[in-house]
């Protein structure tokens, strides 16, 4: 009867132990997914500002884009201007350095615009 008793209280020892690692592993299961949600929430909250600085980014892109565009039409129009005027005078616009630069600067706001746009679509 003794070894039959005994039997039983190592049985249940042993189910006690059976009962105590299922919980383990299910506490770490929980841990294991608050773990990974957490992952994931940091990752989009990092991703959303990432978002937001593009945006602002595409924003003064747009911004800096319309600028440009004004100037470029600003020095059409004095570039136009100047080469009527050195003509009268019998002057080859051509031959001023300024004159020069200024068609430089027009291709390369055009240029800068262009890429701008494709920035920004």
């Amino acid at each position: 009867m003794n070894t039959h008793r005994a039997v039983r209280q190592y049985l249940a020892k042993e189910e006690k132990k059976t009962e105590l690692k299922s919980e383990r592993v299910k506490l770490a299961s929980i841990a294991d997914l608050k773990k990974a949600s957490n992952k994931a929430f940091n990752s989009i909250e990092k991703n959303n500002v990432n978002l937001s600085k593009l945006v602002d980014a595409k924003n003064n892109v747009r911004e800096s884009s319309a600028d440009m565009l004004k100037i470029k039409k600003e020095l059409d129009n004095l570039k136009t201007d100047f080469f009527k005027k050195a003509k009268d005078l019998g002057i080859a616009p051509a031959s001023i350095e300024e004159y020069k630069l200024s068609i430089d600067a027009q291709n390369a706001i055009s240029k800068a615009i262009t890429e701008s746009e494709k920035a920004t679509k």
